[in-house]
């Protein structure tokens, strides 16, 4: 009842991507196109049971519909899916440049963290794709991420044959694969040359450290453990026993391909081979030992030893132990030789990489030996630098007082020779002092200095010792009569030679604003005068107040201003400037513009906009005093200006006699302040002056030197 029909085995066409048959030689039971097969169960066979449980999955030979389909047979044994094909293995990708490396890195990241492909790439393009039209900066990418996805598919692979059975040599061939695309770029990044010998001293230790961390080989072991263990931080239990794993893998994988019968593939990483990766695994394993008892060592020392103990102890102490316990050969007898490379690979050992080669356990003691030993560092740097600040100020003093002790020599040597003008002939041109810028008391003060600087028992160079004697005498001689000079007041006109060495030193302020007109912006401002545009000559009266501080009251009139037009000319925001001169020998001004040095007080005072309003008057409280209980002429100038236009200045004279005495503390404040920003006095020592004035007799005594200074200005002006 039964008819036969012809049917044959469903076969896949071969595509560019499928295996051949001399890609590996595994049975294929393929018949061929003329064979027939029946698959349909006949004779005693047959059950009552229905129609399609009596037959295999078949197709039909010339692809016709039939009264019914029959189901094609699918042996699993045949199923070559788990299988790579040559194309796959022959390209896979383990050659990458530092910016290929550093780009397959991102990829993983963002891979790892999302687990699509599809994410990666929309991440990708929204930060660089998409900014970018530089092929050359997007190539990286593209291979990193074909990098990831054949590893990725190669890691589902050898999951999936944890399991004990014969080796498949696709599954070997896979991992050989991988391995080999880790562990290169390793190999060529490690110096191999330390294989040969123990590492025995502190550069060698540098050397393996950079070898590891700096040159990346350390972030190659912890994605490789990742990659294939899938942990993400690698302690000293784990990378002990993925090493051992590895290690134990390679040895089993080199042995297992070399007994496979298969044909030899053309793969890229041909110069590196299974023994290479060998020999490159245990040599780390070795130094991770190795590495892992100097840290427990440095940890031992840094948790017992206090930092009072200092940095070059403490290392000597580490030192010493490796020493004694791992390298008789560790280190050298001085400490602080190459002391930096020392600390370097110390910060190495402890720091945020040293996990590869840290316990578990050890992990927080790790953590407060790397603060405590930063704290180290700090303090020893610290101290070092005191220590060279010390060295320059004492080198700059030592130098300071050679050249103290030749220049009191050669202005005695000049102030002897008969060649040497008359005007020179002084006790201040031997010492460098100027007159006018120092007082008795300053220098009394700076002459102990220079005295001390001068001593020969500070020198101990039996050459400059002698000279030093001879200085020392003659300095001393040539101070006090410089004191007796100003105490009696006539060295106003002495003049010293070149500037000596040691001003600073003894506290004589030899910079430029000791002795120039000195003032801050708002009184710099207003202390030059406005170049005159409008014929106008402003009017106002003088009034002496005070006898006892020589107050001046200004009225300005508006007189002057009441025709009209010069009012109108000067147009908005109108003002006045009153200008109180220094007292000297000098007439009324007849220069447009007066020197900043000549002025003592400047006032500024708003107009009113109508003419007929009330002009304030403005008060000069204290005058410069010049000759205490004698009349002198004081010179009051106005100028009246706007924002677009300026008068002349219209100059008059008072004359004011201020009393000797009779005055409060109060009130030789404000007598001294009158000295403020002139040339002539040392602003440090009137400011001090001011602060510590207590007594009525000191602030009489200050003010007749500061007097005597004001004297000698106006002589040369």
């Amino acid at each position: 009842m039964w008819s036969k029909r012809i049917v044959r085995n469903g076969m896949k066409r071969k595509t560019l991507d499928s295996p051949t048959d001399e890609d590996f030689e595994t049975p294929n039971n393929v018949m061929s196109e003329s064979e027939f097969l029946f698959d349909i169960k006949e004779g005693p066979n047959l059950v009552d049971e229905p129609f399609a449980k009596n037959m295999e999955e078949t197709t039909t030979i010339d692809g016709e519909d039939l009264d019914f389909d029959y189901k094609e047979t699918h042996n699993p044994k045949n199923k070559r899916a788990s299988l790579i094909s040559h194309q796959f293995l022959s390209n896979f990708l383990s050659d990458f440049t530092d910016e290929e490396l550093a780009a397959k890195r991102t990829v993983e990241t963002i891979y790892n963290a999302s687990g699509s492909f599809s994410y990666t790439y929309r991440s990708l393009d929204e930060a660089f794709f998409s900014r970018s039209s530089n092929l050359d900066s997007i190539k990286p990418f593209i291979k990193a991420m074909v990098s990831v996805a054949d590893e990725s598919t190669l890691l589902k692979i050898i999951n999936s044959k944890k399991a004990p059975a014969p080796s498949d040599p696709s599954l070997l061939l896979n991992l050989e694969l991988l391995l080999l695309g880790q562990f290169r770029y390793m190999n060529e990044k490690f110096d191999y040359s330390l294989m040969e010998k123990e590492c025995s001293d502190w550069k060698d230790l540098e050397v393996i450290l950079n070898g590891l961390f700096s040159s990346g080989v350390a972030q190659e072991l912890r994605t490789c453990f990742s990659n294939i263990y899938n942990i993400s931080e690698v302690y000293a239990e784990d990378f002990k026993k993925c090493t051992k794993d590895i290690k134990s893998l390679i040895t089993t994988l080199k042995e297992s391909i070399e007994t496979d019968k298969k044909k030899k593939l053309k793969r890229t990483t041909a110069s590196f081979t299974l023994g290479n990766c060998l020999s490159c695994i245990e040599f780390i394993a070795k130094i991770a030992d190795f590495l892992q008892k100097i840290q427990s060592v440095i940890i031992k020392h840094l948790m017992n030893l206090p930092e009072s103990e200092g940095l070059v102890s403490i290392v000597g102490h580490i030192q010493d132990d490796i020493k004694s316990n791992l390298r008789d050969t560790w280190g050298s007898e001085k400490i602080e030789e190459e002391l930096y490379d020392k600390i370097n690979s110390i910060n190495i050992l402890i720091g945020e990489d040293s996990t590869l080669f840290t316990t578990k356990e050890l992990i927080n003691d790790v953590e407060f030996c790397k603060g405590k030993f930063s704290s180290i560092i700090e303090a020893y740097e610290e101290n070092l630098k005191k220590e060279r600040e010390q060295s320059a100020e004492f080198m700059r003093k030592e130098k300071v007082r050679r050249d103290a002790i030749n220049y009191i020599l050669d202005r005695l040597e000049e102030f002897n020779s008969t060649n040497t003008p008359m005007y020179y002939k002084h006790p201040f041109y031997i010492v460098g002092i100027s007159p006018k810028t120092c007082t008795a008391d300053l220098l009394r003060r700076s002459g102990r200095k220079l005295k001390t600087l001068l001593h020969p028992d500070t020198v101990h160079d039996p050459e400059l010792k002698h000279k030093a004697e001879v200085a020392f005498k003659e300095a001393s001689l040539a101070l006090d009569q410089c004191i007796d000079s100003i105490t009696i007041g006539n060295s106003s006109f002495f003049r010293v030679g070149p500037s000596p060495p040691y001003l600073s030193l003894i506290g004589i302020d030899d910079s430029p604003s000791s002795s120039s007109y000195t003032s801050s912006p708002e009184t710099m401002e207003a202390s030059v005068t406005i170049p005159p545009t409008l014929l106008i000559f402003p009017e106002f009266t003088l009034e002496n107040r005070n006898n006892n501080l020589g107050t001046v009251e200004i009225t300005i009139s508006p007189t002057c201003l009441n025709n009209g037009s010069g009012w109108q000319a000067l147009g908005k925001n109108r003002f006045a400037n009153v200008y109180l001169l220094r007292p000297s020998h000098s007439d009324k001004p007849v220069a447009l513009r007066i020197s900043p040095d000549k002025v003592c007080t400047i006032k500024k005072v708003t107009l009113p906009e109508e003419t007929r309003s009330k002009i304030p008057n403005v008060i000069f409280d204290a005058v410069q005093p010049f000759i205490m209980d004698s009349e002198w002429k004081y010179f009051i100038g106005v100028q009246v200006y706007s924002d677009r236009e300026a008068s002349l200045i219209t100059w008059k004279s008072i004359d004011i006699k201020i009393s000797k005495g009779g005055r409060s503390l109060d009130q030789m404040k404000k007598l001294l302040r009158t000295f403020e920003n002139a040339s002539f006095i040392n602003q440090d020592l009137l400011s001090g002056k001011l602060k510590t004035l207590r007594t009525k007799s000191d602030g009489e005594g200050f003010i007749a030197e500061c007097i005597k200074f004001a004297q000698r200005w106006a002589d040369n002006n």
